[in-house]
């Protein structure tokens, strides 16, 4: 439903009383304190079987809440809860929801809190609080808030201590650096499950980037759960992170580039082509790697390097390519790398632009061990597609 009348929201929610519904989006809605009353009626409801509800952007505040957070605490079927993009909800209100969650509800797993205004020490301990009690929770999603050191070291704390956690998302969250990426991977080693934690682009400056080397390279357990994008700033530092963690199996390179462009940054090109292929470089001395992913193809420059690496890797199984071109790279010298690799099984082109060659042919044909080729912006042109079917066809 996408509700832009309070008025005509709250005659919706009367109509929903007594029905059977298991799962509700109200995503987009205007929703007023009399709509929210009527909702948790609807969820302290014994006989209640809603399981899904998602109320992402529906002009939520904390005063309109505290009666459906008392009513979530006597509730027994919601699993997904979905409270995104309601800034008004602010600390308070999350603080009353974890509270809620912490005393009383065992039955939601998949929480979901971007956006709501987070902002203060004291409700990432609620939130860290409510992570050690809650045994059911799966997945948390805590993106777009802002979380200083000092709160991600309490929520960090929560997930170290969590038996069920599973996945949390700190997406674009703002306010921490080494200090707060620090405590979050200590938890790793004090969880004997730990979860995925996805940070999205982590923004430090090469002092604090020098710290994160430290602390990350003696805690191979953080590189295999965090998922942290570096800007250029930090790919050395992450380089010599790669070099000494011989435990770390998965690297993506993100597109730094792009970041660098809207920062005005001059020379940004040939900058991060050199810092990527030093990071390309120190993966061939350590080939530890079984999965790279490379978000823009002119990240690798004309790809020699990246050629020598897939020539001599004996360990890496998936290669990604998410978008780009190859326009400016050595393609013969990349097909001639793929035909002669013995480990690759995955190679996927994802939205780069390809175009037909008996060369791409060639290298498929020839590769023993690829098992999978994935591309979805194949440029065909003639003769070039009537001969690399021909040679697949072989």
């Amino acid at each position: 439903l996408n509700i832009t009348d309070e008025n005509f929201s709250a005659v919706i929610m009367q109509k929903l009383q007594g029905s059977s519904l298991k799962k509700l989006s109200l995503r987009n809605s205007r929703l007023g304190l009399g709509s929210i009353q009527i909702l948790a009626k609807i969820v302290a409801k014994p006989e209640c079987i809603l399981s899904s509800l998602v109320l992402w952007n529906c002009g939520l505040s904390c005063s309109a809440m505290q009666t459906f957070w008392k009513a979530l605490m006597v509730n027994s079927s919601i699993t997904h809860l979905d409270l995104c993009c309601n800034s008004q909800i602010l600390d308070e209100g999350i603080a009353e929801l974890c509270s809620a969650l912490r005393l009383s509800n065992q039955t939601v797993r998949r929480l979901l809190i971007a956006a709501v205004g987070i902002g203060s020490a004291k409700t990432c301990q609620a939130i860290g609080d409510m992570l050690v009690a809650c045994r059911n929770l799966k997945y948390l999603d805590l993106s777009e808030n802002a979380i200083d050191d000092k709160g991600m070291a309490s929520i960090a704390a929560g997930i170290g201590q969590s038996t069920s956690l599973e996945t949390v998302l700190l997406l674009n969250a703002k306010g921490f650096g080494a200090a707060g990426v620090g405590a979050l991977a200590d938890c790793m080693l004090k969880n004997t499950n730990p979860p995925k934690i996805k940070l999205g682009c982590l923004r430090v400056d090469r002092q604090e980037a020098a710290k994160l080397r430290t602390t990350l390279s003696r805690n191979p357990v953080a590189w295999k759960h965090m998922e942290v994008f570096w800007d250029t700033q930090s790919i050395a530092d992450f380089a010599g992170v790669v070099k000494q963690c011989r435990q770390l199996e998965e690297v993506k390179i993100p597109s730094v580039r792009r970041m660098l462009i809207l920062d005005g940054c001059a020379g940004w090109d040939l900058r991060v082509q050199t810092a990527i292929e030093h990071l390309i470089e120190t993966l061939i001395l350590t080939d530890s790697i079984r999965s790279l992913a490379v978000t823009d193809t002119a990240l690798v420059g004309n790809a020699e390097v990246l050629s020598k690496y897939l020539a001599r890797t004996k360990k890496l199984r998936k290669l990604k390519f998410i978008y780009g071109s190859m326009s400016g790279w050595n393609v013969p010298v990349f097909m001639n790398a793929l035909s002669s690799n013995e480990s690759l099984v995955e190679l996927d082109f994802g939205d780069c632009r390809i175009t037909s060659c008996p060369e791409l042919a060639a290298a498929l044909c020839q590769n023993k061990t690829l098992e999978s080729f994935v591309c979805y912006d194949f440029e065909a042109k003639e003769p070039g597609f009537s001969q690399m079917a021909a040679s697949l066809s072989l």
